[in-house]
């Protein structure tokens, strides 16, 4: 069977939180993803929790490397990944129960090329912008081929960074931004 998609989860000392994070990806019950775990140097039981999962789960593959940074940890889950689509779970979060089934259906509906989940800040349906063009920045620099397209991606994410910081705070210091306004940003940096 083909993978569709490749689950990402660098884990650094994550015993508290790893195993809701890796139920709710296993809980979706698709047989085409594969969920890759980078132990990133845990000292404590993850270690131990990544090889329980491992042993029970065909899907899942652990690579262990010394402690070098959730960057160079992702990294190495990229090395390994086989899936068409890559996506990140950090180790502390876990996915609503229909996570896949709304990627399959942006990414045919909209043909995209990269889906940015944001966090929804109290309630309001306003994207934190920071989670936001950092995460699609990321995914952006991870698929282009080019250095310089990269680098001019990131100066693009470092003005509209500069950009949203305004007097009219909300909660994490950043200026009120609406989804489709912060689509439209993410759409200019492709």
């Amino acid at each position: 069977m083909e993978i569709k998609y490749s689950v990402i989860i660098p884990v650094y000392n994550s015993e508290k939180t790893l195993k809701r994070c890796l139920d709710s990806l296993l809980g979706q019950g698709r047989e085409d993803v594969e969920i890759i775990i980078v132990n990133d140097g845990s000292s404590d039981r993850s270690g131990e929790i990544i090889e329980d999962y491992r042993n029970r789960y065909p899907n899942i593959r652990a690579v262990a490397q010394e402690n070098s940074g959730v960057s160079a940890a992702r990294n190495r889950g990229l090395d390994e990944a086989k899936g068409t689509y890559i996506t990140f779970v950090d180790s502390d979060d876990y996915v609503s129960d229909d996570y896949f089934r709304v990627m399959d259906e942006a990414g045919e509906k909209e043909d995209s090329d990269l889906i940015v989940f944001a966090k929804d800040i109290a309630g309001q349906g306003i994207a934190n912008p920071l989670a936001t063009i950092l995460s699609a920045a990321m995914m952006l620099r991870y698929s282009l081929d080019e250095p310089e397209a990269a680098a001019s991606i990131e100066a693009a994410v470092n003005a509209a960074l500069k950009t949203a910081r305004t007097p009219d705070i909300y909660e994490d210091g950043f200026k009120k931004v609406s989804t489709s306004e912060m689509g439209d940003l993410v759409a200019s940096l492709v």
